[in-house]
């Protein structure tokens, strides 16, 4: 099974586009190489041109599939090679080899060991052939079939170990690509056994779900009757206050009257007493008139009696 997460795309997609630019350095430098040795710049820079634009094609194609990673693998041997063959008779020649044991490594970084056996079998056969072929362009003084040997043997024990890091980086991310999806489907399954949970305790507890309503309303009619009662407990105390205001102005007012009478009273008491003995003398005064005149008309009326009997013995 092969799954390739995001954090491997990536990788492999930094890995191409490094590497695109390697092949690409790859022109000036067999360019400088021909140059400077002048023994002809023309097949060396159309080979690592050839090699650049067949990478650049595929990797427009297909992006970081597989096919681009074998041609990556195979244009960087290619380079190699190239190099190698511009060196023929240069004393560097031999050290050129290093570069396909320096390149081979950086296969590694595509996490995927089919680009390594392709880079490896490119080089073996390019050994293999050229030793017989065209000794020339491998080493100095000629075919050497032991030093091939040699060469194939470090080869191998490269690639096997570059192969073995390529088989764990992917085992890797494959395996944190599959704990990552399942910790998702862990998640989405617990959200959906917690709806469900939910779900079925709404339609087992219509009667619990009608009481906590239930509940609810009366919580907001208790805080509304309190709000009330609250509301004319305030209207009470201000009604109060008015009425005891209205009692204290009203006790005032009939403490004024009452003082006023009692100062009226204190007013009349002290003219009566003033005007008292006035009023005595006066009494004793008449009572004496009274009696002078009442005498005279007592003895009046005792003259008349008196004639009038007479009259009547008469």
């Amino acid at each position: 099974m092969n799954v390739e997460n995001d954090h491997l795309a990536a990788l492999r997609n930094s890995t191409s586009k490094a590497l695109l630019a390697v092949l690409w350095l790859h022109v000036p430098i067999a360019i400088t190489i021909a140059m400077a040795r002048d023994n002809g710049w023309m097949m060396p820079t159309l080979l690592t041109v050839a090699m650049a634009l067949a990478a650049t094609l595929s990797w427009q194609a297909t992006a970081d599939g597989l096919s681009t990673r074998l041609v990556f693998a195979v244009a960087l041997m290619a380079d190699v090679a190239t190099f190698t063959y511009q060196l023929s008779g240069h004393p560097w020649q031999t050290d050129a080899h290093m570069y396909f044991f320096a390149a081979l490594a950086c296969l590694v970084a595509f996490c995927d060991y089919r680009p390594i056996i392709a880079g490896t079998v490119a080089v073996a056969l390019h050994h293999l052939v050229l030793n017989f072929v065209l000794p020339s362009a491998l080493y100095p003084g000629g075919s050497d079939f032991g030093r091939v040997v040699l060469h194939a043997v470090i080869l191998l024990i490269e690639a096997g170990v570059l192969i073995w890091l390529a088989l764990t980086l992917s085992k890797l991310f494959e395996t944190a690509a599959q704990k990552s999806a399942e910790a998702q489907d862990a998640s989405a399954a617990g959200d959906r056994a917690n709806a469900d949970r939910l779900e079925a305790e709404r339609r087992a507890n219509p009667q619990a779900k009608r009481e906590l309503l239930v509940d609810r309303d009366d919580e907001v009619h208790v805080r509304h009757d309190v709000d009330a009662a609250g509301i004319a407990a305030g209207a009470a105390q201000r009604l109060a206050q008015r009425m005891l205001r209205r009692a204290v102005i009203e006790l005032d007012r009939r403490r004024d009257e009452v003082d006023a009478q009692d100062d009226l009273r204190r007013r009349d008491f002290r003219h009566a007493r003033r005007i008292a003995p006035h009023g005595a003398r006066v009494f004793r005064g008449g009572r004496a008139a009274g009696v002078r005149i009442a005498e005279p008309a007592d003895a009046l009326f005792l003259q008349r009696k008196r004639r009038a009997e007479r009259l009547s013995r008469t």
